[in-house]
């Protein structure tokens, strides 16, 4: 039987190992809250362009920019995890 850290049950974490855990746990929050956030200003760009004045042609723009960094931070979020882990268990 193992823990969340793969280490047996008796065995306890080390302080960097659970400082690690908490970074990467901050870094997935943060990364997916940008992701979410950037699509649906986005999307709320392209539904609300007109009222505040801004051009058709200029709102593609734009929604189209925060619609490539939401996936550029979600690409992120999946590679910094398998990348996490395979210089993890070469460690």
């Amino acid at each position: 039987m193992t823990t969340r850290s793969g280490s047996l049950p008796f065995e306890r974490e080390s302080p960097t190992q659970h400082a690690r855990r908490a970074d990467l746990r901050a870094f997935r929050a943060v990364t997916t809250a940008l992701a979410i956030v950037t699509v649906v200003a986005a999307a709320a760009l392209g539904l609300v362009h007109e009222r505040v004045h801004v051009s058709s042609e200029d709102a593609r723009t734009i929604a189209s920019v925060l619609l490539a960094v939401g996936i550029a931070d979600t690409l992120i979020l999946y590679f910094w995890e398998r990348l996490f882990d395979a210089s993890r268990s070469k460690a």
